[in-house]
């Protein structure tokens, strides 16, 4: 979500029925009124799409041209090498992280820190997964 402050896009596009954590900005991501209505007014900008229709999310990103997805799992898994999704230019598809384990906490810190350097200075992200990378063959 600050990736795409700081490039001035300002588009989101979350899954509904996902959850995506209770800090005031993963609140404007999660579809269920219950825990967003206490705290609105909540960043704008976020459309939601119904979980797992990865039409709906392709529809969307072309649509609204948002920033990027947040995706909580993808429709078939592993996701096919012919997927739409490898090549997208507003999708990234990311290494799982736990969200429990010992260090997770300054762990994610510290990727997010790095990918934002990165980011900027326009070299390749960490823990960015390609088709291979993940046992499926590389992409033609």
């Amino acid at each position: 979500m600050k990736l795409t402050r700081r490039t001035g896009r300002t588009r989101i596009i979350a899954a509904q029925n996902a959850f995506h954590g209770r800090t005031t900005g993963a609140l404007a991501l999660t579809w269920k009124e219950a825990y967003r209505a206490p705290f609105e007014p909540l960043m704008p900008g976020v459309t939601h799409v119904p979980y797992n229709d990865e039409d709906a999310l392709r529809a969307g990103l072309e649509r609204d041209q948002p920033a990027c997805a947040v995706l909580d799992v993808f429709q078939t898994e592993p996701l096919p090498t012919d997927s739409w999704l490898w090549d997208h230019p507003k999708v990234r598809v990311s290494a799982h992280t736990s969200n429990s384990g010992d260090g997770n906490l300054g762990r994610g810190d510290e990727l997010f820190l790095e990918n934002l350097r990165r980011y900027l200075a326009q070299e390749p992200l960490l823990n960015e997964a390609d088709p291979s990378e993940v046992g499926l063959p590389a992409r033609a």
